[in-house]
């Protein structure tokens, strides 16, 4: 749990979990911008993850209309950021600047 979640008692979000994981909420899309948007995000170097959107964190009442028409169509996109990992630093390198 989460030490927001833990501070009022109550169970952690799905956006709070994630962003615990390093994943960063983006928007909530239905297609074809979803699609356009996960293409963007990947070209851009992110991991994308979709996830249903969570009613309980919309704004305003009015907000909730909109998106209960084609809740399942409706996707929120979270993204983070691809952790490669290097071989040693520049070992074997022919460039001695490069070499610690």
């Amino acid at each position: 749990m989460s030490t927001m979640a833990a501070m009022v008692d109550r169970p952690e979000t799905t956006e709070e979990q994630l962003a615990r994981e390093g994943w960063l909420k983006r928007c909530s899309a239905i297609e074809p911008r979803l699609s356009e948007l996960i293409a963007l995000y990947t070209e851009l170097g992110f991991e994308v993850r979709c996830e249903p959107i969570d009613l309980a964190q919309l704004p305003r009442e009015a907000c909730r209309e909109c998106f209960l028409v084609q809740y399942e169509r409706y996707k929120t996109i979270y993204t983070r950021v691809i952790i490669k990992s290097y071989p040693e630093r520049c070992e074997g390198s022919r460039d001695s600047s490069l070499r610690s």
